[in-house]
Protein backbone atom coordinates (compact mmCIF):
# COMPACT_ATOMS: atom_id res chain seq x y z
CA UNK A 1 0.00 0.00 0.00
CA UNK A 2 1.49 3.32 -0.80
CA UNK A 3 1.74 6.58 1.89
CA UNK A 4 1.24 9.97 0.93
CA UNK A 5 5.02 10.46 0.60
CA UNK A 6 4.77 8.32 -2.63
CA UNK A 7 2.60 10.87 -4.98
CA UNK A 8 5.42 10.70 -7.80
CA UNK A 9 3.75 7.17 -8.20
CA UNK A 10 0.50 8.85 -8.78
CA UNK A 11 2.15 11.11 -11.19
CA UNK A 12 3.81 8.39 -13.07
CA UNK A 13 0.64 6.26 -13.05
CA UNK A 14 -1.25 9.28 -15.04
CA UNK A 15 1.82 9.62 -17.39
CA UNK A 16 1.16 6.03 -18.37
CA UNK A 17 4.94 5.24 -17.04
CA UNK A 18 3.64 2.64 -14.37
CA UNK A 19 5.06 -1.29 -14.77
CA UNK A 20 1.74 -3.20 -13.95
CA UNK A 21 2.57 -3.72 -10.39
CA UNK A 22 3.28 -0.65 -9.24
CA UNK A 23 -0.54 0.12 -11.18
CA UNK A 24 -1.80 -2.34 -8.71
CA UNK A 25 -0.59 -0.76 -5.93
CA UNK A 26 -1.81 2.68 -7.10
CA UNK A 27 -5.40 1.67 -8.17
CA UNK A 28 -5.34 -0.09 -4.59
CA UNK A 29 -4.48 3.01 -2.79
CA UNK A 30 -6.83 5.24 -3.82
CA UNK A 31 -10.00 3.11 -3.42
CA UNK A 32 -8.26 3.89 0.35
CA UNK A 33 -9.55 7.00 2.81
CA UNK A 34 -5.87 8.43 2.34
CA UNK A 35 -5.71 7.99 -1.00
CA UNK A 36 -8.53 9.01 -2.16
CA UNK A 37 -7.96 12.16 0.35
CA UNK A 38 -4.65 12.69 -1.77
CA UNK A 39 -6.47 11.93 -5.17
CA UNK A 40 -9.46 14.14 -4.40
CA UNK A 41 -6.86 17.58 -3.31
CA UNK A 42 -5.04 16.61 -6.39
CA UNK A 43 -7.70 16.98 -9.09
CA UNK A 44 -8.90 19.95 -7.32
CA UNK A 45 -6.03 21.59 -8.00
CA UNK A 46 -6.04 20.59 -11.46
CA UNK A 47 -9.83 21.97 -12.08
CA UNK A 48 -8.66 25.31 -10.71
CA UNK A 49 -5.11 25.57 -13.04
CA UNK A 50 -7.99 24.71 -15.77
CA UNK A 51 -10.65 27.09 -14.88
CA UNK A 52 -8.01 29.80 -14.02
CA UNK A 53 -7.12 31.16 -17.58
CA UNK A 54 -3.98 33.22 -15.85
CA UNK A 55 -2.43 30.04 -15.07
CA UNK A 56 -0.05 28.59 -18.01
CA UNK A 57 -1.10 25.03 -18.30
CA UNK A 58 -0.25 22.34 -20.93
CA UNK A 59 -2.38 19.28 -22.26
CA UNK A 60 -1.02 17.34 -19.50
CA UNK A 61 -3.05 18.89 -16.76
CA UNK A 62 -5.85 18.41 -18.64
CA UNK A 63 -5.05 15.04 -19.52
CA UNK A 64 -4.62 14.32 -15.67
CA UNK A 65 -7.68 16.00 -14.45
CA UNK A 66 -9.82 14.33 -17.09
CA UNK A 67 -8.44 10.69 -15.81
CA UNK A 68 -8.82 11.96 -11.76
CA UNK A 69 -12.73 12.58 -12.58
CA UNK A 70 -12.30 9.01 -14.62
CA UNK A 71 -10.98 7.33 -11.12
CA UNK A 72 -12.94 8.97 -8.37
CA UNK A 73 -16.50 8.47 -10.65
CA UNK A 74 -15.59 5.16 -10.33
CA UNK A 75 -14.62 4.94 -6.66
CA UNK A 76 -17.96 6.95 -5.73
CA UNK A 77 -19.87 4.91 -7.75
CA UNK A 78 -18.38 1.34 -6.75
CA UNK A 79 -19.25 2.66 -3.03
CA UNK A 80 -22.35 2.96 -3.66
CA UNK A 81 -22.78 -0.30 -4.41
CA UNK A 82 -21.30 -1.30 -1.30
CA UNK A 83 -23.86 -0.04 0.25
CA UNK A 84 -26.15 -2.52 -0.64
CA UNK A 85 -25.28 -6.34 0.63
CA UNK A 86 -26.21 -8.26 -2.56
CA UNK A 87 -23.74 -6.27 -4.71
CA UNK A 88 -20.65 -6.20 -2.26
CA UNK A 89 -17.23 -5.74 -4.26
CA UNK A 90 -14.41 -6.65 -2.93
CA UNK A 91 -11.51 -4.17 -3.41
CA UNK A 92 -9.73 -7.55 -5.81
CA UNK A 93 -12.98 -7.10 -7.51
CA UNK A 94 -12.82 -3.32 -7.98
CA UNK A 95 -8.70 -3.62 -9.21
CA UNK A 96 -10.09 -5.67 -11.92
CA UNK A 97 -12.96 -3.50 -13.00
CA UNK A 98 -10.96 -0.58 -12.63
CA UNK A 99 -8.14 -1.86 -15.04
CA UNK A 100 -9.91 -2.46 -17.58
CA UNK A 101 -11.78 1.12 -17.44
CA UNK A 102 -8.64 2.72 -16.73
CA UNK A 103 -6.12 1.25 -19.41
CA UNK A 104 -8.34 1.43 -22.63
CA UNK A 105 -8.54 4.83 -20.96
CA UNK A 106 -5.35 5.88 -21.03
CA UNK A 107 -4.70 4.28 -24.64
CA UNK A 108 -7.74 6.37 -26.54
CA UNK A 109 -7.04 9.67 -24.60
CA UNK A 110 -3.13 9.12 -25.88
CA UNK A 111 -4.42 8.24 -29.49
CA UNK A 112 -7.46 11.16 -29.41
CA UNK A 113 -4.66 13.77 -27.69
CA UNK A 114 -2.09 12.28 -30.43
CA UNK A 115 -4.84 12.96 -33.05
CA UNK A 116 -6.00 16.39 -32.17
CA UNK A 117 -2.23 17.80 -31.31
CA UNK A 118 -0.65 16.71 -34.92
CA UNK A 119 -0.75 19.49 -37.48
CA UNK A 120 -3.51 18.98 -39.66
CA UNK A 121 -4.96 16.72 -37.30
CA UNK A 122 -8.53 15.68 -37.49
CA UNK A 123 -10.35 18.30 -35.38
CA UNK A 124 -13.25 19.05 -35.23
CA UNK A 125 -14.28 22.75 -35.68
CA UNK A 126 -17.62 25.01 -34.62
CA UNK A 127 -18.65 28.18 -36.84
CA UNK A 128 -20.61 31.58 -35.63
CA UNK A 129 -22.04 32.65 -38.33
CA UNK A 130 -23.73 36.75 -37.77
CA UNK A 131 -25.85 38.21 -39.88
CA UNK A 132 -25.91 41.60 -40.96
CA UNK A 133 -27.84 44.23 -38.68
CA UNK A 134 -26.70 42.30 -35.93
CA UNK A 135 -23.40 41.72 -33.74
CA UNK A 136 -22.27 38.90 -31.02
CA UNK A 137 -19.25 38.29 -28.69
CA UNK A 138 -17.65 34.71 -28.00
CA UNK A 139 -15.51 33.71 -25.02
CA UNK A 140 -13.36 30.77 -25.71
CA UNK A 141 -12.39 28.20 -22.78
CA UNK A 142 -8.90 29.95 -22.67
CA UNK A 143 -10.50 33.37 -21.54
CA UNK A 144 -9.98 35.17 -24.77
CA UNK A 145 -12.91 37.48 -26.19
CA UNK A 146 -14.67 38.53 -29.18
CA UNK A 147 -16.68 40.60 -30.62
CA UNK A 148 -18.47 39.86 -33.69
CA UNK A 149 -19.68 42.48 -36.57
CA UNK A 150 -22.17 42.35 -38.73
CA UNK A 151 -22.25 39.70 -41.77
CA UNK A 152 -19.18 38.02 -39.81
CA UNK A 153 -18.11 34.05 -39.65
CA UNK A 154 -15.96 32.78 -37.07
CA UNK A 155 -14.54 29.13 -37.33
CA UNK A 156 -12.78 27.57 -33.72
CA UNK A 157 -11.91 24.35 -32.59
CA UNK A 158 -14.08 22.21 -30.16
CA UNK A 159 -10.75 22.81 -27.95
CA UNK A 160 -7.79 24.49 -28.12
CA UNK A 161 -5.11 21.50 -28.26
CA UNK A 162 -1.69 21.23 -29.50
CA UNK A 163 0.73 24.09 -28.97
CA UNK A 164 -1.48 26.49 -30.21
CA UNK A 165 -4.44 28.20 -30.37
CA UNK A 166 -6.27 28.66 -33.88
CA UNK A 167 -9.63 30.70 -35.35
CA UNK A 168 -10.72 31.61 -38.63
CA UNK A 169 -12.17 34.67 -39.77
CA UNK A 170 -14.32 36.32 -42.79
CA UNK A 171 -15.35 39.38 -41.45
CA UNK A 172 -14.48 41.73 -39.06
CA UNK A 173 -13.41 40.94 -34.92
CA UNK A 174 -11.99 42.45 -32.41
CA UNK A 175 -9.77 40.09 -30.03
CA UNK A 176 -8.99 40.93 -26.51
CA UNK A 177 -6.34 37.22 -26.38
CA UNK A 178 -5.58 35.93 -23.32
CA UNK A 179 -1.91 36.00 -22.89
CA UNK A 180 -0.04 32.48 -22.83
CA UNK A 181 3.57 33.31 -24.46
CA UNK A 182 3.26 29.01 -25.05
CA UNK A 183 0.92 28.60 -26.77
CA UNK A 184 0.21 31.15 -29.32
CA UNK A 185 -3.16 32.38 -30.81
CA UNK A 186 -3.45 32.96 -34.61
CA UNK A 187 -6.59 34.32 -36.81
CA UNK A 188 -6.29 32.72 -39.79
CA UNK A 189 -7.32 35.45 -42.76
CA UNK A 190 -7.53 35.58 -47.18
CA UNK A 191 -3.62 34.46 -47.68
CA UNK A 192 -2.79 35.92 -43.86
CA UNK A 193 -2.29 35.33 -40.81
CA UNK A 194 -2.22 37.00 -37.40
CA UNK A 195 0.11 35.62 -34.52
CA UNK A 196 -0.69 37.05 -31.18
CA UNK A 197 0.56 35.70 -27.73
CA UNK A 198 -2.06 38.05 -25.46
CA UNK A 199 -3.06 41.32 -26.99
CA UNK A 200 -5.90 44.03 -28.13
CA UNK A 201 -6.80 44.39 -31.79
CA UNK A 202 -9.57 44.82 -34.43
CA UNK A 203 -9.61 42.81 -38.05
CA UNK A 204 -11.52 43.65 -41.01
CA UNK A 205 -11.53 41.15 -43.37
CA UNK A 206 -14.63 40.83 -45.40
CA UNK A 207 -14.40 38.91 -48.96
CA UNK A 208 -15.91 41.58 -50.89
CA UNK A 209 -13.11 44.43 -50.09
CA UNK A 210 -9.76 43.95 -51.38
CA UNK A 211 -7.57 45.27 -48.31
CA UNK A 212 -7.47 43.53 -44.76
CA UNK A 213 -7.31 46.02 -42.28
CA UNK A 214 -5.60 44.91 -38.90
CA UNK A 215 -5.46 47.68 -36.13
CA UNK A 216 -3.27 47.19 -33.07
CA UNK A 217 -4.45 48.99 -29.32
CA UNK A 218 -2.14 46.86 -27.23
CA UNK A 219 0.23 44.08 -27.06
CA UNK A 220 2.19 43.61 -30.22
CA UNK A 221 1.02 41.00 -33.22
CA UNK A 222 2.81 39.61 -36.17
CA UNK A 223 1.63 39.53 -39.85
CA UNK A 224 2.31 36.24 -41.75
CA UNK A 225 2.09 36.31 -45.61
CA UNK A 226 3.91 35.65 -48.25
CA UNK A 227 5.29 37.24 -51.43
CA UNK A 228 6.45 35.30 -54.18
CA UNK A 229 6.61 31.97 -52.63
CA UNK A 230 8.77 33.42 -49.92
CA UNK A 231 7.26 33.66 -46.48
CA UNK A 232 7.19 37.02 -44.63
CA UNK A 233 6.40 38.34 -41.44
CA UNK A 234 5.53 41.85 -39.89
CA UNK A 235 5.55 43.32 -36.30
CA UNK A 236 2.55 45.54 -35.46
CA UNK A 237 2.86 47.98 -32.53
CA UNK A 238 0.17 49.85 -30.91
CA UNK A 239 -1.55 52.75 -32.61
CA UNK A 240 -0.93 51.26 -35.64
CA UNK A 241 -2.74 49.62 -38.71
CA UNK A 242 -1.26 47.53 -41.17
CA UNK A 243 -3.34 47.36 -45.12
CA UNK A 244 -2.76 43.78 -46.90
CA UNK A 245 -3.63 43.94 -50.39
CA UNK A 246 -5.21 40.49 -51.51
CA UNK A 247 -4.00 41.47 -54.91
CA UNK A 248 -0.39 42.26 -54.34
CA UNK A 249 0.14 40.55 -51.10
CA UNK A 250 1.80 43.99 -50.05
CA UNK A 251 1.26 45.35 -46.49
CA UNK A 252 1.42 49.63 -45.58
CA UNK A 253 1.79 50.48 -42.22
CA UNK A 254 -0.01 53.77 -40.94
CA UNK A 255 -0.83 55.02 -37.80
CA UNK A 256 -4.23 54.87 -36.20
CA UNK A 257 -5.64 55.92 -33.02
CA UNK A 258 -6.37 53.64 -30.54
CA UNK A 259 -9.72 52.44 -30.70
CA UNK A 260 -10.95 54.23 -33.36
CA UNK A 261 -11.36 51.44 -35.65
CA UNK A 262 -13.28 49.04 -33.08
CA UNK A 263 -15.43 52.11 -32.53
CA UNK A 264 -18.35 49.77 -33.89
CA UNK A 265 -18.23 47.51 -30.71
CA UNK A 266 -20.12 50.55 -28.87
CA UNK A 267 -22.62 50.83 -31.37
CA UNK A 268 -20.68 53.81 -32.85
CA UNK A 269 -19.80 54.44 -36.85
CA UNK A 270 -16.61 56.10 -37.66
CA UNK A 271 -15.78 57.45 -41.26
CA UNK A 272 -11.99 59.10 -41.25
CA UNK A 273 -11.76 60.40 -45.21
CA UNK A 274 -13.71 57.23 -45.92
CA UNK A 275 -14.84 56.82 -49.93
CA UNK A 276 -18.44 56.40 -50.45
CA UNK A 277 -18.36 53.12 -51.74
CA UNK A 278 -16.82 51.73 -47.90
CA UNK A 279 -19.47 53.57 -46.43
CA UNK A 280 -22.13 52.53 -48.03
CA UNK A 281 -20.66 48.80 -47.46
CA UNK A 282 -20.77 49.55 -43.98
CA UNK A 283 -24.07 50.78 -43.51
CA UNK A 284 -25.71 47.33 -45.58
CA UNK A 285 -24.18 45.27 -43.09
CA UNK A 286 -24.85 47.59 -40.25
CA UNK A 287 -28.40 48.23 -41.02
CA UNK A 288 -29.24 45.25 -43.18
CA UNK A 289 -30.47 47.27 -46.13
CA UNK A 290 -29.37 47.30 -49.75
CA UNK A 291 -27.75 50.50 -51.03
CA UNK A 292 -28.39 51.68 -54.72
CA UNK A 293 -26.08 54.43 -56.26
CA UNK A 294 -27.45 55.99 -59.38
CA UNK A 295 -24.59 58.42 -60.58
CA UNK A 296 -21.60 56.75 -60.42
CA UNK A 297 -19.71 60.13 -59.88
CA UNK A 298 -20.60 60.57 -56.36
CA UNK A 299 -18.09 57.68 -55.57
CA UNK A 300 -15.61 60.40 -55.68
CA UNK A 301 -17.18 61.81 -52.39
CA UNK A 302 -14.96 60.84 -48.97
CA UNK A 303 -16.41 61.27 -45.14
CA UNK A 304 -15.39 62.32 -42.13
CA UNK A 305 -18.18 61.88 -39.75
CA UNK A 306 -18.81 60.24 -36.45
CA UNK A 307 -22.16 58.78 -35.20
CA UNK A 308 -23.54 56.98 -31.77
CA UNK A 309 -26.24 54.44 -31.70
CA UNK A 310 -27.68 56.77 -34.83
CA UNK A 311 -30.88 55.43 -36.83
CA UNK A 312 -30.42 54.93 -40.67
CA UNK A 313 -32.37 57.91 -41.18
CA UNK A 314 -30.33 60.04 -39.02
CA UNK A 315 -27.06 58.55 -40.73
CA UNK A 316 -28.09 59.80 -44.03
CA UNK A 317 -29.31 62.75 -43.18
CA UNK A 318 -25.71 63.44 -42.30
CA UNK A 319 -24.16 62.22 -44.60
CA UNK A 320 -26.66 64.76 -46.98
CA UNK A 321 -25.58 67.34 -45.00
CA UNK A 322 -21.97 66.93 -46.12
CA UNK A 323 -21.91 66.95 -49.62
CA UNK A 324 -24.36 67.70 -52.59
CA UNK A 325 -26.57 63.76 -52.42
CA UNK A 326 -30.13 62.59 -51.53
CA UNK A 327 -30.89 59.64 -49.98
CA UNK A 328 -34.32 57.45 -50.11
CA UNK A 329 -34.71 54.88 -48.09
CA UNK A 330 -37.83 53.20 -49.32
CA UNK A 331 -38.78 49.10 -48.94
CA UNK A 332 -35.38 48.32 -46.72
CA UNK A 333 -33.61 49.33 -50.16
CA UNK A 334 -31.68 53.25 -49.86
CA UNK A 335 -31.34 55.33 -53.41
CA UNK A 336 -28.62 57.53 -53.35
CA UNK A 337 -28.67 60.10 -56.11
CA UNK A 338 -26.92 63.56 -56.51
CA UNK A 339 -28.88 66.60 -55.53
CA UNK A 340 -29.44 69.00 -57.55
CA UNK A 341 -29.89 72.69 -57.04
CA UNK A 342 -32.71 75.18 -58.85
CA UNK A 343 -31.45 78.28 -59.59
CA UNK A 344 -33.18 80.88 -57.74
CA UNK A 345 -34.80 83.51 -59.39
CA UNK A 346 -34.91 87.40 -58.51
Amino acid sequence: MLTTSDEKLLEKFLENKCTPEEARDVLEWITSPEGRLVAENRFDKDIVLMENPDQHIDNQDVRKAHMFRQIMDKIIADESEKANPQTHWLISNWLKVAAAILIPLLITNAIIWFILEKPNGNIAWQEVSVPKGEKQQVIFQDGTRVWLNSDTKLKYPVEFSGNQREVKLEGEAYFIVQKNPKKPFFVRLNNLSVKVTGTSFNVKAYQDEKVITTTLDEGKISLLTKQKDEPLEYTLLPGHQALYSKTTSAIDVVKSAIGQNSSWKEKKLTFKDTPLLDVVRTLERRYNVKVVITDQGLLAYTYTINFHNESLQNVLSGLEKITPIRCQLKNGTVEIRKEIYKKRHN
